[in-house]
């Protein structure tokens, strides 16, 4: 009798069917999760190393921080008038109006500040970095920096991580300052509560 060689097939219970592709997903995030775990240290390594120009870091951080600012200025002011209106009209004949104040700061600066700000740098920058990126790797203009011995980790992706550090608190700053005066202008406004009410 000959001995079947063969690969196995491809198992036929649904159990088994639902294990496998479980198997295949979970291999998958492990895979994608290690390349990004290197990557991340090769960007370590490369800013430790002192092998990154400030002349890459600092073209990043006026793309991701001086063209994102008009962006952010208006994400901010709108939290902040939003909020501002939102919670006077919630509050009419319940809660002092001076209340309005520190409900406004404390919802832009803890809430709304970050997280729209982080949403704008996501669909802003994220996207064109991944579209500028995407297209070097079709057009192998990275497998050319290799074949020059160049490194793409130190010329592409550490000057946009190091000014995305960067900017992204700045950003956030100026978005919470930005919301908290329209906050205030929007109380005085809609409310009537002056400024030193509102502070």
């Amino acid at each position: 009798m000959k001995s079947d060689l063969s690969a196995p097939s491809a198992p036929s219970a649904p159990p088994a069917r639902w294990f496998a592709g479980l198997g295949r997903r979970a291999r998958l995030v492990a895979e994608h999760a290690g390349s990004l775990g290197r990557l991340f240290w090769q960007i370590c390594l490369v800013t430790v190393q002192m092998r990154v120009k400030a002349r890459d870091v600092v073209n990043q951080f006026y793309i991701m921080g001086i063209q994102s600012l008009p962006i952010v200025l208006v994400t901010g002011s709108l939290a902040g008038i939003v909020t501002s209106q939102q919670g006077g009209y919630q509050m009419t004949s319940v809660v002092p109006t001076y209340v309005l104040g520190s409900l406004v700061v404390e919802t832009v600066v803890l809430e709304m500040g970050p997280v729209l700000t982080a949403i704008v740098l996501v669909g802003r920058v994220g996207a064109r970095i991944t579209a500028e990126l995407g297209t070097m790797v079709v057009s192998e203009q990275i497998d050319a920096y290799h074949s020059l011995g160049r490194d793409p980790i130190a010329l592409l992706a550490a000057p946009r991580v190091i000014a995305g550090v960067i900017v992204m608190p700045l950003l956030v700053g100026i978005a919470n300052l930005t919301g908290i005066l329209a906050g205030m202008v929007a109380a005085y406004v809609d409310a009537g509560l002056g400024v030193e009410s509102f502070l």
